[in-house]
Formats: C-alpha cells, structure tokens, sequence
C-alpha cells in the first residue's frame, strides 16, 4: 500500500464510523475539520490491518473453496491472484465495512437521545440540552439577547454548535419584550399566542395563506446571554402577587 491511498482509505473508514456512531457524530460536529481528520485516520489505521488480513484471506482460500464446493461461483467472483491495486480497493472496500458494522452495533446498544444528551453535556452545550428538556416536557424556553430583547417560545431546532461562528436556533414566539436596563426585570409587549388559536390559525391559513410555523424567529447562538424554562402558571403567580 502506498500513494494518497495510505491516507485516504483510513480516513474515509473512520469517517464512516464516525458519522454511523451515535456518540462520535454528536462529537465531530463540534470540531474543526483538522480534528475530524485526524479522529477518522486514527480509528481507520486500527481498521485498515484487520480488513487488509481479511482480504488476504479470501484471496488466499475462497477460489480453493469455490473450485471444491460451489463450481459454478467461480466465474462470479473474481478472486485469488488479482492485481495489487484491486487488493487495495477490496481492502478499502472491507475496512468501510468493518467501520460501518462496528458503529451500527454500538448504536443497536445504545439509546441515541441518551448518547447526544450526553455528550453534549461533556462538550458544555447546555442550550442544546435546556432546548432538548423543553421538548421533552413540552415547556417553553425564555431567552435574552445581548440587546436586553426577551423571547419567550416554543423551541423548534438547535444544530448544536460548531466552531463557526453562523449557528442559530429557531423558536416559535409566544411572546416577546425587554429587560429593564436598571433591574433587569423581563417587560413582555408582544404576545403571540392568537398564532396557535385554532380559529386564528385557520385565518391565517385560509386568508392570509400563512402557518403558525411562519413566525417562527431564528437567534443567533453568540446573541443570547441567558436561558431557562419559563412556567406560565408561574408568571401569571408574580404578576397577580400570589407568590409575595
């Protein structure tokens, strides 16, 4: 073996396996691409000796096998003395399987929303997991931004966050105001919640030729300062003075 090969083909194996495992996906979509290179060329050199035995192997026995037991596959498949740079391929071939094989079986033991949530966890990607905890309690999420703006919505996606500067989350708003520059206390002007009405709904739908979904509002990751979930019963509580 030799030539870009030597390179490319244990990459690409670890690659694979990377992208089928539920942990390592999680992981190499937070890092730069010198790491996701360097993590995939390490997993495929461990790969790469074991497919390369594997295809000696078949080259070596398989024609004896075919010729002694299945005749008639002989001219089906074309193995025993071929060329070095088909070798190569069919080796190629069985490490992106092996990688393959290998992540599908750690997924099969493994719950794919417990494995991202943990990782995100280690990675200190607390949005992400807030915005997952809201979801799975159906509970809405409070945001501020830089500019002292406050959402209070439904989220919707979170990619999880890269190096790159360009990541947004969506929420659908629920309402919408500011923090006061001296308390810091949340003033909510806008209120959104006719958009999830059924008979608003169907207004907007019927008339307007609009979704609930269209008001959705997209943030920036770098824009927001605070997060947490916001319990409507609780506000009303503090507005009403049943908490004081």
């Amino acid at each position: 073996m030799g030539g870009i090969e030597s390179v490319f083909i244990p990459a690409l194996s670890g690659y694979v396996y990377h992208r089928t495992s539920y942990k390592y996906r999680s992981q190499i979509n937070r890092e730069s691409g010198y790491h996701v290179l360097f993590r995939s060329a390490v997993i495929g050199i461990f790969s790469y000796p074991v497919a390369y035995l594997i295809a000696w192997l078949l080259s070596s026995y398989l024609p004896n096998i075919l010729v002694n037991h299945i005749q008639f596959l002989t001219a089906w498949v074309p193995i025993g003395n071929i060329p070095a740079i088909q070798f190569q391929f069919l080796t190629g071939w069985i490490s992106i399987g092996l990688c393959w094989g290998v992540a599908r079986i750690k997924n099969w033991r493994s719950d794919k929303e417990e494995v991202e949530a943990e990782v995100a966890a280690e990675m200190g990607d607390f949005l992400s997991l807030l915005m997952r905890e809201c979801n799975k309690r159906d509970k809405m999420i409070e945001i501020t931004l830089k500019n002292r703006k406050v959402y209070v919505g439904l989220p919707i996606s979170s990619p999880g966050p890269r190096l790159s500067t360009d990541q947004f989350i969506r929420i659908l708003p629920f309402m919408s105001g500011y923090r006061d520059e001296a308390t810091l206390e949340p003033h909510y002007k806008t209120h959104y919640e006719w958009v999830s009405e059924p008979i608003d709904e169907r207004y907007l739908k019927n008339v307007l030729g609009l979704e609930s979904g269209d008001f959705a509002v997209t943030i920036s990751r770098q824009e927001i300062v605070s997060s947490r979930i916001f319990n409507e019963e609780v506000y009303v509580r503090f507005l009403t003075g049943e908490w004081r």
